[in-house]
């Protein structure tokens, strides 16, 4: 007997218990209402985005971060009893296209190898069995510069670490004041250009 589709469900919820039964209709009318499918079966899909991103404690080093979220549970991960099964861990340079760069068990990730006085962004999806969700929110990190030199901003978004410039305020906390509006500060530059 082929199998039919005569309608489609919306509107339902994560977790929803959905039980059916069916009729036939010819020409001579409508038969009897099947059973009630007594056992139903539980609405089941993809995580949800998981919790906001945060750095671990610390600001980041120069070097290295530690980033956390929260792991979706519940009907967020996909339903009850759904288990989260990874997750994808994506990076990119501010202006720059995302790139995978770890895929851990645990809502957790330490980058290392960054370059100092970087601004970098972050994204992660969680999976389970019926596949990835969206990625969630991005996270700015921006890391840290040896001692003695600052960060100095670029006006395309990007970074550098270098000696206090003469045309620049220092304040000692690894920032520096911006160049004036409408000029930027190319990578190794003293002044404003």
């Amino acid at each position: 007997m082929p199998m039919l589709t005569v309608g489609t469900l919306t509107g339902l919820a994560t977790g929803s218990l959905i039980q059916v039964r069916a009729a036939a209709h010819n020409a001579d009318g409508w038969g009897a209402d099947s059973a009630m499918n007594s056992a139903g079966a539980v609405l089941e899909t993809q995580p949800l985005a998981v919790g906001a991103l945060a750095l671990d404690g610390a600001p980041a080093t120069p070097t290295s971060a530690k980033i956390d979220w929260a792991a979706p549970t519940g009907a967020a991960a996909g339903g009850a009893g759904v288990a989260i099964t990874g997750y994808t861990v994506q990076r990119a340079l501010v202006g720059g296209s995302f790139a995978t760069v770890d895929s851990p068990s645990l809502p957790t990730h330490t980058a290392t190898g960054l370059a100092e006085g970087t601004a970098y962004k972050y994204r992660v999806a969680a999976s389970n069995a019926y596949g990835a969700g969206p990625y969630s929110a991005e996270l700015a990190v921006g890391t840290a510069c040896s001692p003695g030199l600052y960060v100095l901003s670029h006006g395309d978004g990007t970074s550098s670490c270098e000696t206090c410039p003469v045309d620049f305020t220092c304040d000692g906390s690894s920032a520096k004041t911006a160049c004036p509006a409408g000029s930027f500060a190319a990578a190794g530059a003293t002044a404003c250009a």
